[in-house]
């Protein structure tokens, strides 16, 4: 088994298939604001 950590994906949504013994998995990225600030520079 292994895991994987997706610090931006949403938990609703996610969606996966097997086809041909091909393992397929679908998650949506959640969209967060920006973290950048603006300063003033006198």
């Amino acid at each position: 088994s292994r895991s994987l950590y997706l610090d931006d994906a949403k938990s609703t949504g996610i969606k996966a298939k097997l086809e041909n013994g091909v393992l397929s998995i679908i998650v949506p990225k959640e969209n967060k604001p920006n973290k950048s600030v603006k300063i003033d520079i006198e």
